[in-house]
């Protein structure tokens, strides 16, 4: 089922749409029509076009994430476990550098790994 504010987005879309090809209907008839600013109008047109890009940007970031740690990081985060050996820290700053290399940031490092910030910002330094 479609939900109402999709019913109204199709209708304001469909409305642009037709006053795109028709000379006699203006933009902004259609957007007093809907109750949106001319520039609110084109807003909208921009985002349903090209989709909404921060929700996408938000969504891939998260699968990326969940599927790095499933094969790249996972077991090795495992493997590794909590004890604070010389070995050990050396692995977890390798497995730190890496992360950071792939383009994740601080925090959502710190996350994966189950350390604070401070102390991935620690490793790197290093």
């Amino acid at each position: 089922m479609i939900e109402k504010k999709a019913i109204k987005d199709i209708e304001i879309y469909k409305d642009y749409l037709i006053a795109k090809y028709d000379k006699k209907i203006t933009l902004l008839s259609v957007a007093k029509k809907h109750n949106l600013s001319r520039d609110g109008l084109y807003r909208f047109i921009t985002r349903l076009e090209n989709g909404n890009v921060s929700k996408i940007k938000k969504e891939l970031k998260k699968v990326k994430m969940e599927i790095y740690m499933k094969h790249k990081y996972g077991l090795r985060l495992m493997a590794i476990g909590a004890n604070r050996k010389a070995d050990t820290v050396i692995e977890l700053r390798k497995l730190i550098r890496e992360m950071d290399s792939d383009g994740f940031g601080t925090t959502e490092i710190a996350v994966m790994c189950g350390k604070d910030r401070a102390t991935i910002l620690h490793h790197l330094r290093k």
